[in-house]
């Protein structure tokens, strides 16, 4: 027994000491606590979508200050909801969902159900808006913009009407832009709950072009072709007017000189002359970036009257250059004809015949 009562003061101050932590500990009173859950959505059925929003859920816990230093070292900050089936229209939370560390009690969920809204999913074509920023570079237009394609395959709720979803490409910055060009996009749902099925892709087109103006060009030069030697010409409007449209900057460059209107009379029918006769003449040297709005007049008046071809001069007889004289004919020739005796033989050759031959001279 000596044991029990050696260094007995000791053993008391012990036991007080022991009995006072005792004490303390049993003594620390429960504080409460409020936490905001984040719910996390169960599995869903196949094929089915959740339209529904879920609540932000609070939820109010009492304990020690040891056990909530324990639930914030553990972070029990997110609820996953259970498995959802495709006629469930409420969700019930309940504690024992809610795991907490020992020490901890639920006093409070709020709210502890709400609604839910479960749809099946269905495919729908959707056609889908080019959404473009900004303006071309100045002196530059838009003319087109086109996408590749134009429709999008989605699914989306069943309550969902197609009329009332739209969809659009991300933003197209086209601010500043003077060439044509295109690229891929993404697009950009405005309604919850709608998805896009793989594997679609688009590329949008951008068409610019330089803006185009219109400029008159007073007295272009009428000019006419083919055989103008054999007729005399009487061009009754020799200049025209001349209303052209393109971009300013190709207006600016057109050297006006060298425009000039063309009438082609080659396969004008000559018997048809005398006359005065309306063509429509043909534009010549216009570049192919400028078109042509009008021409004044559109045709033009030409009088056309053949040159007479000139008289045939008279033809010279070499023998009588005087054509009123009778050219000469030597045979009916009035004129002295002399006629020589057959010749005789030489008396120096033919002594036989000394006679000489004489000419005679007929009447």
């Amino acid at each position: 027994m000596k044991w029990l009562f050696h260094d007995l003061h000791l053993k008391i101050m012990a036991f007080l000491l022991a009995f006072a932590l005792y004490a303390f500990v049993n003594s620390e009173t429960n504080i409460t606590k409020t936490f905001s859950i984040e719910l996390l959505l169960g599995v869903l059925p196949t094929n089915h979508i959740l339209v529904s929003e879920l609540p932000s859920v609070n939820i109010t816990l009492q304990g020690t200050s040891r056990a909530f230093s324990m639930l914030e070292n553990e972070q029990i900050i997110a609820l996953r909801m259970n498995a959802l089936g495709p006629n469930d229209v409420s969700y019930q939370i309940q504690n024992e969902e809610i795991h907490l560390p020992t020490g901890l009690t639920i006093t409070n969920i709020t709210p502890d159900s709400f609604a839910l809204r479960i749809e099946e999913l269905v495919r729908a074509e959707l056609p889908v808006q080019i959404n473009i920023g900004g303006q071309a570079q100045s002196g530059f237009e838009i003319i087109h913009r086109g996408l590749e394609p134009s429709v999008v395959f989605v699914e989306m709720p069943e309550s969902y009407h197609p009329d009332d979803v739209t969809v659009f490409t991300e933003p197209v910055d086209v601010n500043g832009l003077n060439v044509s060009y295109s690229e891929e996009v993404d697009l950009v749902f405005l309604r919850q709950y709608v998805t896009p099925l793989p594997d679609q892709h688009f590329e949008i087109s951008i068409d610019v072009r330089q803006i185009e103006i219109e400029r008159l060009i007073e007295n272009v030069s009428l000019f006419v072709s083919g055989p103008t030697d054999r007729w005399d010409l009487a061009v009754l409007d020799e200049k025209l007017t001349l209303l052209l449209r393109g971009a300013e900057r190709e207006l600016d460059r057109l050297n006006v000189t060298n425009l000039f209107f063309e009438v082609d009379l080659a396969d004008l029918d000559e018997n048809t002359l005398p006359a005065n006769l309306v063509f429509r003449p043909v534009l010549r040297n216009l570049p192919q970036t400028i078109s042509v709005v009008n021409i004044l007049p559109q045709n033009v008046r030409i009088s056309i009257t053949p040159i007479p071809e000139p008289e045939p001069e008279p033809i010279v007889n070499p023998i009588c250059p005087n054509p009123t004289l009778e050219p000469l004919n030597p045979l009916n020739s009035e004129l002295i004809n002399l006629e020589l005796d057959p010749l005789v033989e030489d008396p120096a050759i033919n002594p036989m015949n000394s006679e000489e031959p004489t000419l005679r001279q007929e009447p």
